[in-house]
């Protein structure tokens, strides 16, 4: 689902994708391409600055302890909808 690469946070789900952002976490980079390694299958995959605070945030998500704002949450879904099939660019 999720992993750390180099400096970087990477995961392949969208909620948390949007969660990460909506809380502050800087998004560096989508991977559209991921053909070899753990994200074969060839789904998106978002890349984070600041694995450290990810790795947290991830947690608080988990435990159901991250608060986001819904309506920002909502928005960077489908924002990241758009630019995954939409193939745009950041």
């Amino acid at each position: 689902m999720a992993e750390e690469n180099g400096e970087w946070y990477e995961t392949r789900d969208i909620g948390i994708a949007a969660s990460l952002f909506v809380s502050g976490v800087p998004l560096a980079a989508i991977n559209r391409e991921a053909p070899t390694g753990r994200y074969a299958q060839g789904r998106a995959v978002f890349c984070f600055e600041d694995a450290d605070t990810a790795r947290a945030r991830v947690q608080e998500y988990f435990r159901g302890a991250l608060r986001v704002d819904p309506q920002a949450l909502l928005g960077k879904v489908s924002e990241y909808r758009r630019l995954i099939f939409n193939k745009e660019e950041l």
